[in-house]
């Protein structure tokens, strides 16, 4: 969406003299483009505050499933003082790391759908496993319930891992929307001289 508003040049004075000159440093910035003042909501690098990166969202469910994943499997296979710990350390980046990169990206929906399937998933894959140690006779029954668990488990891991980037994604297109720009452009006219000031949002 676009506005145009004719402006004088003595608003234009009036408003640098009042609010001072906008600086890169400042919680605005600016940029001087076909000799036009632009004026954007945007960091010193020229970032809008907010964006997330769809590499950094895809590394924290990644790293965040790998490497408890892997040191709590160390530590289980050591069979020391530890292996409860490390169990737990397994446990918790198999079902929460690969939820990280969604709540990165600030989309705690789909990270708690993720963690709440795998928890289902892990309860049945715990209880078929309990059953079977404990040679019931009814071990048999709850083998495909142990077996779903686990594809259920796996497809949610590689899916939240994977989609990670497009968590960041939606998050950016939702900031973007809500970002404004608000520039300033000379107009010559019938009536002489003036500015024209253009808001899209």
């Amino acid at each position: 969406m676009r506005l145009l508003v004719r402006l004088s040049p003595f608003l234009l004075l009036a408003g640098l003299a009042l609010h001072g000159p906008v600086t890169a440093e400042g919680a605005y910035g600016s940029a001087l483009q076909d000799s036009s003042i632009v004026i954007s909501p945007v960091s010193a690098d020229g970032r809008i505050p907010g964006i997330k990166s769809g590499s950094a969202a895809l590394l924290w469910s990644f790293l965040g499933t790998a490497v408890p994943v892997v040191t709590g499997t160390l530590g289980v296979y050591r069979n020391d003082e530890t292996s409860n710990l490390s169990a737990a350390v397994l446990a918790g980046g198999l079902i929460i790391g690969p939820s990280l990169g969604h709540f990165y990206s600030a989309r705690p929906g789909p990270a708690l759908v993720g963690i709440g399937i795998r928890t289902l998933a892990s309860t049945a894959v715990a209880a078929a496993a309990a059953v079977a140690l404990g040679d019931d006779s009814s071990a048999n029954d709850l083998t495909v319930l142990g077996l779903c668990g686990v594809i259920a488990g796996t497809a949610s891991l590689v899916w939240d891992v994977a989609s990670a980037p497009h968590s960041a994604h939606v998050h950016n297109d939702h900031v973007r929307q809500g970002h404004a720009t608000f520039g300033i452009t000379p107009s010559v006219g019938s009536n002489g001289l003036g500015l024209r000031a253009a808001v899209s949002f």
